[in-house]
Parts: C-alpha cells; sequence; structure tokens
C-alpha cells in the first residue's frame, strides 16, 4: 500500500497473518510484492537510489543545521523564517533572505567572488573591495534609484556615493592608465577617520583654506582633495 501523508508504510489487507494457518501464495506474493515497491522507493546510503521527488528538512539551528554532516553535526545549512543560513561549527557565517539579499556574517574575515585559483578573482574583506586582475570592469549599481551605474575600468573610473575606494595589489599601474578620475565631494565630518584608512584619498567641500599639506579645517566653501596620512586629513 503507499504510504500515508506522514509517510508512514501500512501492510496490504490480509496482514498481520494469523498463528498456524497455511501459507497462501496470494498473499505472500501480494505481500512481499508490495514491500519490494516500498523498499525500491526509498533513498540508500550508498547512493543508488536518488529521489524521485522534493525532499523535506526540519529547519534546523545555526548550531545544529538540518543539512549537516556525519564528521561535522554543527556545520552545514539552516532555515530560519524566510532565510537560509550557513553554519560552521555551530556559528553563522552567511545567510540569504527573500528577495536575494546575501549576508556574510562581520566576523568572517573575506568573501571571494570568481575563481581564485586562476587570479580572476574579487575580495571582499574588511571592509574594503579588492579587484584582481578583474576586467573589463566591476559595475556598481546605486540600489536606491537602481538606474546609476558606476563603472570601474581600465578607461575611467568614476566614484560616487562611496566613502573611499582602495586599490591593492600587483596591478596598481592600472590605476595610471585611467584617463579621469571623478569623486563626489564629501563634507569633512563625513570623512572617515584618518587613522582607519591611512592613504586614502576623497575630496571635500567645506574646507577653510586650501594651504597644500595643510591639515584641512572646515568652515569654509573651498572643495579641496584630500587625503589621509595615518593621523589626520591633509589637503593635496
Amino acid at each position: 500500500m503507499p504510504r500515508d501523508i506522514s509517510g508512514n508504510y501500512t501492510l496490504p489487507v490480509g496482514n498481520p497473518v494469523v498463528t498456524a494457518t497455511i501459507i497462501d501464495s496470494t498473499w505472500a506474493n501480494t505481500t512481499l510484492s508490495d514491500v519490494a515497491t516500498q523498499l525500491n522507493g526509498v533513498m540508500t546510503r550508498d547512493g543508488v537510489l536518488a529521489p524521485t521527488g522534493p525532499i523535506k528538512f526540519t529547519d534546523g539551528t545555526a548550531g545544529t543545521p538540518s543539512i549537516s554532516f556525519a564528521s561535522a553535526a554543527s556545520t552545514g545549512f539552516y532555515r530560519s523564517g524566510t532565510t537560509v543560513g550557513l553554519s560552521v561549527a555551530g556559528t553563522s557565517i552567511m545567510t540569504v533572505a527573500s528577495p536575494g539579499a546575501v549576508a556574510v556574517a562581520s566576523s568572517s574575515s573575506s568573501l571571494a567572488l570568481g575563481d581564485s585559483g586562476s587570479g580572476q578573482y574579487a575580495l571582499l574583506a574588511t571592509n574594503s573591495l579588492y579587484l584582481r586582475n578583474t576586467s573589463p570592469y566591476l559595475l556598481l549599481r546605486d540600489t536606491s534609484s537602481g538606474t546609476v551605474d558606476h563603472n570601474l575600468s581600465v578607461g575611467s573610473l568614476i566614484s560616487s556615493s562611496f566613502s573611499h575606494l582602495q586599490f591593492t595589489g600587483t596591478t596598481r599601474r592600472n590605476l595610471l592608465e585611467l584617463d579621469l578620475i571623478k569623486t563626489t565631494a564629501m563634507t569633512i565630518a563625513q570623512l572617515p577617520t584618518a587613522s582607519t584608512v591611512p592613504g586614502t584619498r576623497a575630496m571635500v567641500s567645506d574646507a577653510s583654506n586650501g594651504i597644500f599639506r595643510a591639515v584641512v579645517v572646515g568652515g569654509g566653501a573651498t572643495i579641496v582633495p584630500v587625503h589621509s596620512d595615518g593621523t589626520n586629513w591633509v589637503i593635496g
């Protein structure tokens, strides 16, 4: 007989058998055929029999994921509401939520996008975006409007609505090949702490003067380029 909605199997009519009765071929063949059908409809440990329909799992948690590994029971996938998460050693390191938002835990060191083995990848780490041998460009979209694109390429670099961009690695020469760098000016109050972003450049719109190499001071209306020397934001 087929299984019920909960997956419970029931023997066909004629079971259980009665003690001291003669074995009947109709009963035996019908029962054994039904058992064989049920055995052929299950997944096997060796993977020979694959599922033919959707597989349903319990939700689980980050500490006890519903899909885990024999040698790492606290590493795997779990569900929380409309979010699907990935946990490692009992700690959630990534979640995917409707309609497609992907979040990486702040404790994770980095997220590599692409083939790191071939050197073609983008790396997100410690609040920075590192590009290595990516071509022809990386497209950043302004999600507030959904229509404004910012292209980072060999030919041009247009930056808008970003606090800073940092280039590192062995392909720094590409930065010298840029025809145009356009940075949206911000106020001095919007600059990050200089000691946290040494070497970073920006444009401010409220400097009190434009004296080269002077520590930038606000209160004015002068637009000047600035850079962090590791301690202060300096004009130039």
